[in-house]
């Protein structure tokens, strides 16, 4: 499997299915899919951008791996938190 391939699924499988799915399971509308998704895409790509600009230019090497997934722990818990408050409304 190439390169391009892994990163075109990890894509689709963060940015595209995890909140819509998430959003369904919770049983929410699907008008509000519409209307979250751009706000939940939007706040990850700010958060995970910043992680990685920490991971490719401060970081020493043998670190890295630490970061990413200390940033991912942070970035899931502030997810099901969002997300269980919209459930609660």
């Amino acid at each position: 499997m190439s390169m391009l391939l892994k990163l075109a699924r990890k894509f689709q499988n963060s940015l595209i299915k995890r909140p819509l799915i998430t959003n369904i399971v919770n049983g929410e509308a699907l008008e509000q899919n519409k209307n979250d998704w751009w706000s939940i895409y939007r706040n990850t790509v700010r958060f995970f951008i910043c992680v990685q600009l920490v991971n490719f230019y401060v970081l020493p090497l043998h670190y890295r791996v630490f970061w990413v997934q200390s940033a991912a722990l942070i970035w899931q818990t502030y997810y099901s938190y969002i997300t269980q408050k919209r459930v609660e409304k």
